[in-house]
């Protein structure tokens, strides 16, 4: 039984994972879109400092991500360890 529950909490985070990347994915490719669009309307400098701003934002969203993704997986090696100690 304890088994099934380890592999179902493996598989969640392995889907949360997937999704999370997924998501950056997007984010980064219609941040790219925008870009493209902004390079298109404005002049060089405006579109450095935006370029800059963006690849920022996208460090801290991946930093923030990856904590939360050593989070859960900490918080689930702990249960892991201590669910079958209190059965």
């Amino acid at each position: 039984m304890f088994d099934i529950i380890i592999i179902i909490i493996i598989i969640i985070i392995i889907i949360i994972i997937i999704i999370i990347i997924i998501i950056i994915i997007i984010i980064i490719i219609v941040i790219i879109i925008i870009i493209m669009i902004i390079m298109i309307i404005m002049n060089i400098i405006i579109i450095i400092i935006i370029i800059i701003i963006i690849i920022i934002i996208i460090i801290i969203i991946i930093i923030i991500i990856i904590i939360i993704i050593i989070i859960i997986i900490i918080i689930i090696i702990i249960i892991i360890i201590i669910i079958p100690r209190i059965v």
